[in-house]
């Protein structure tokens, strides 16, 4: 199913960073994860499942981390296919992606079974009730003993906690108007607002792995308002 909230930002996505030096760190956290899960691996193609491959800014990363990988990556948005696809056309990389048009519920199920299966910033974005289901569906699709990486904005448990945390973090968009990014800013200040009202903490997050199956459920790093989460399926 297409979903094109994003494709009007699609093209200035990238310069989230700006106001967030956090988002280079989680990425670097969750591609340290991707390459610990698949040290000692003697296989010489590795299936790796992308729920939300956005601009392919990740995809490219991930993909870059070991050349033995093989992503197949879904994302509803139509915009952010095309800036992905202009990210890694001409390029090696493009030989070892394939990017999906759709949502990951759709998608996963009939390329599988994976090795990994990895998000970044995308399941905040989803409809709270479909995230349970996702994570029943990223365990139903990795093989015996794989690994489930997400790094995610996550509420941390305490309410007044995030409440003082939430409040500085939509200060810091401020640094779009010292950029003159005028649109950029209404842009993240709305979509926010509908983050903090479909906000999810650390324990739901756990929570819902653990109930799909998972073990080893760890939240390895916080990251500002980030996170990162693995989780293994047993063998």
């Amino acid at each position: 199913m297409a979903d094109d909230r994003f494709n009007t930002i699609a093209k200035e996505y990238d310069l989230w960073p700006i106001v967030d030096p956090a988002y280079h760190l989680l990425h670097e956290s969750v591609i340290k994860r991707i390459e610990e899960g698949l040290a000692g691996d003697p296989r010489s193609t590795i299936s790796v499942f992308e729920i939300g491959y956005g601009t392919g800014h990740t995809t490219k990363m991930i993909l870059e981390a070991d050349p033995r990988i093989r992503i197949i990556g879904a994302d509803p948005s139509s915009g952010m296919l095309a800036e992905a696809n202009n990210l890694l056309d001409g390029t090696e990389l493009a030989e070892r992606a394939q990017l999906c048009l759709g949502g990951a519920l759709d998608v996963m199920p009939h390329y599988g079974p994976y090795a990994q299966v990895v998000s970044v910033c995308t399941l905040h974005n989803m409809v709270p009730s479909e995230r349970p289901e996702l994570c029943r569906l990223s365990f139903e699709n990795l093989e015996p003993g794989g690994l489930y990486i997400s790094g995610d904005k996550v509420a941390v448990n305490d309410p007044a906690q995030y409440l003082l945390m939430w409040d500085r973090w939509v200060r810091d968009f401020d640094g779009f108007l010292d950029h003159g990014l005028l649109d950029s800013y209404y842009y993240w200040r709305n979509h926010e607002v509908d983050d903090h009202l479909n906000r999810y903490t650390e324990a739901e997050a756990i929570g819902m792995l653990e109930a799909a199956g998972f073990v080893d459920v760890t939240i390895v790093e916080r990251l500002n308002m980030y996170v990162v989460i693995t989780a293994r399926k047993p063998r």
